[in-house]
């Protein structure tokens, strides 16, 4: 019995060279086995990196994002607020510049000059034809008068250019003008023109004068009461004299 079996005991067994192949594809097997497990742990890792990063990436750009909103609203409101300060500005300035106008007004009217005439009779000549126009500034009035062109309205009975009858003509009268005549007219050195007067000339008449200060301001209508009167007038130098 013995000798049978030892043939089929010995025919079982591998034999040392299928021993040895099959021990190195084992190894081979096993070392392919790990580089591949290693290769995917470290493509594991670097797509974990590349993640992070990524994330990274992102969270940086949404904060960069927000930060360029935020600079973008902020230089808006500065826009809008430059606008409105701008705005105040120009109301503010616009306001000034009313305010000025409005003093300006009130100082032209202020300063307007105060004129009052009369006729007089021309000395050494009797008869109501031939008289003097004066025309005195008020001495409320701040500065002289350079010159003047006063405006006498149809109708006054008196002018320049008859010797008799009622002037139904419109006058302008110029100063200076009259030989003699030197600017500027003042309180106590009227604007003086000959003129004709008709028998009819009494009462009062309001002429228009355009007065220019020596300064250059304009005032273009400028009441003037006239007293045609020359009774009551003569009457009260008289009394002055």
């Amino acid at each position: 019995m013995t000798d049978i079996c030892v043939p089929r005991l010995a025919c079982r067994l591998p034999s040392p060279a299928a021993a040895a192949s099959q021990s190195s594809w084992l190894t081979a097997a096993h070392v392919a086995l790990v580089v591949s497990i290693a290769a995917l742990v470290v493509t594991i890792m670097v797509s974990a990196v590349t993640l992070y990063y990524l994330r990274r990436s992102t969270r940086a750009s949404e904060t960069s994002a927000k930060a360029a909103e935020a600079s973008a609203k902020a230089s808006e409101d500065s826009a809008t607020s430059s606008r409105v300060s701008a705005r105040a500005a120009g109301d503010s300035a616009k306001a000034a510049k009313d305010l000025l106008k409005i003093e300006q007004v009130r100082e032209y009217d202020r300063t307007r000059p105060k004129l009052s005439g009369r006729l007089v009779p021309e000395p050494g000549i009797s008869g109501p034809t031939n008289a003097w126009l004066e025309v005195h500034l008020d001495a409320s009035t701040p500065q002289p008068l350079r010159s003047m062109l006063l405006t006498v309205p149809t109708g006054a009975w008196f002018g320049r250019g008859m010797s008799s009858g009622p002037t139904l003509m419109r006058n302008d009268l110029g100063f200076p003008g009259e030989p003699g005549q030197v600017s500027p007219i003042r309180p106590g050195w009227p604007a003086r023109w000959r003129v004709h007067r008709a028998d009819g000339a009494h009462g009062n008449v309001t002429e228009t004068a355009k007065c220019t200060r020596e300064d250059g301001t304009v005032w273009w209508d400028v009441e003037v009461p006239i007293m045609r009167t020359l009774r009551v007038l003569a009457a009260t130098v008289v009394e002055a004299g």
